[in-house]
């Protein structure tokens, strides 16, 4: 008769053995992390916006944001920066070494609330001297994360000076942060008398898609979702965010939720009918909207495609939405230039502004201009509307911008009055006085006009 075998039971000892194991390899982990994994934050430090002396998480408050209401929609809502804003926003660390000491960058919004120089009058008048391009788009666009001189928006002006120095070349930039198709036809539709455009570069993010109310409130929970990765622990959790393994893994899990969910509503419900209309009809029918308004105005029209940058290594997940505007292009008959190729393969954190912020850094941007500047179907619009490119192009400081429409009669300040004005408005966001080298005032003179009478 064969006799039950008793399984054996584990020791205290054992027990005891396993936990220093767990604890021991814990901890070498931890070592590897610090030692040679680049800087990871702490989960409850998020991007911080300051103006005007105060500090506010995340995004800009209400009291430097404007409500537009939009009449013709039945009312529909959405906010814009201020006009003669000027602020910074702060990140947790300097992880590449591009923003100042106090890790912060500065902006400084222009007379009707955009980034760059202020729109004067004669913007709004075509001249044969001057060629005007204008730029719609969203944070992207904007900058956000990046000095103005290192916006694409800023060195594709640039590039066109140099290319064509017997005339002025204008990028004016409306784009806001938070715009989609949508709203930025709203904006052209406010701001279409202050400019005469010969070239119109209408720029598309894959969360553009994001339109309609139901999908507005998803977005609206994953936002919520994202800050909570930054809420300051407590107890037990305030203990392990001391462990360098702890906060990377939190990250990368809260991250991995977000990734999800955002692809979840951005490629998942396409054509998805909600309340009548599926993701895809309303983005054919804002980019209608926009381009016949555009056409009105006698404008070319170009839209490009900026991806987001994640997984752009493999699977990237928003590729239905790039073709989708690739085929409303197609059918409505205008180009469309999709930057996924350039970026497509490549790390996707080489772009970061940080590890927080997965807006386009000042390496991407240079990428984008340099890339629109090269690319077929631009020089076929470059052309059309400037000529050939002068075959000896000026050195990139050779070229002094016309303003064009500027107030002859304003007072022309001395060096030492604009030093002295700067270091003022640089208080006010909490930055030093000699970061006077990388502020945003690409019209100082304008910029103390407007400021000095507020």
């Amino acid at each position: 008769m064969l006799k039950a075998i008793k399984p054996k039971s584990i020791s205290g000892k054992s027990i005891l053995l396993l936990l220093g194991a767990v604890i021991f390899s814990f901890f070498i982990l931890e070592i590897v992390c610090r030692l040679f994994l680049k800087e990871e934050l702490p989960a409850y430090k998020p991007r911080l916006f300051i103006a005007d002396n105060e500090i506010y998480s995340w995004c800009q408050p209400k009291k430097h944001s404007r409500k537009v209401i939009n009449k013709k929609s039945g009312g529909s809502e959405f906010v814009m920066l201020m006009p003669n804003l000027f602020f910074a926003h702060e990140y947790p660390s300097n992880w590449r070494g591009y923003f100042n000491e106090k890790n912060r960058i500065s902006y400084r919004n222009n007379n009707f609330g955009f980034r760059g120089r202020d729109i004067f009058p004669g913007d709004g008048v075509k001249k044969k001297n001057r060629r005007q391009i204008v730029l719609l788009g969203d944070s992207f666009s904007f900058g956000e994360g990046v000095y103005l001189k290192d916006s694409y928006s800023s060195l594709l002006e640039s590039k066109l000076n140099q290319a064509f120095p017997h005339l002025t070349s204008q990028v004016i930039n409306l784009s806001q942060p938070g715009l989609n198709t949508y709203t930025e036809y709203i904006v052209w539709d406010m701001h279409k008398t202050l400019v005469a455009p010969d070239l119109v570069i209408v720029a598309f993010n894959p969360c553009d898609i994001l339109l309609n109310k139901i999908q507005e409130q998803e977005k609206k929970i994953i936002t919520g979702e994202y800050l909570k990765m930054f809420e300051k622990p407590v107890g037990m959790r305030a203990i392990l965010s001391k462990f360098k393994l702890y906060v990377l893994a939190k990250k990368r899990i809260a991250g991995k939720f977000r990734e999800q969910k955002m692809m979840q509503i951005t490629v998942g419900d396409l054509n998805k009918e909600i309340d009548g209309q599926s993701p895809s009809a309303l983005c054919r029918a804002h980019f209608h909207q926009l381009f016949e308004a555009i056409k009105a105005k006698g404008s070319l029209f170009v839209v490009i495609i900026i991806p987001s940058f994640l997984k752009l290594e493999k699977d990237y997940p928003y590729l239905a939405v790039h073709n989708l505007v690739t085929d409303i292009g197609r059918k409505e008959g205008f180009a469309v230039i999709d930057l996924l190729p350039l970026f497509k393969g490549k790390k996707c954190s080489r772009f970061w502004v940080h590890p927080i912020d997965h807006h386009p850094n000042e390496v991407a941007h240079k990428m984008i201009a340099d890339y629109l500047f090269t690319h077929i179907e631009f020089k076929k619009r470059i052309q059309s509307i400037y000529g050939q490119a002068n075959p000896n192009p000026v050195p990139p400081n050779g070229h002094k911008l016309n303003r064009q429409g500027a107030d002859p009669n304003r007072k022309q300040l001395t060096e030492d009055e604009k030093k002295k004005f700067v270091k003022k408005m640089l208080k006010t966001v909490g930055l030093p006085p000699e970061d006077t080298n990388r502020v945003d005032y690409p019209d100082l003179d304008s910029l103390i006009s407007n400021y000095s009478n507020k």
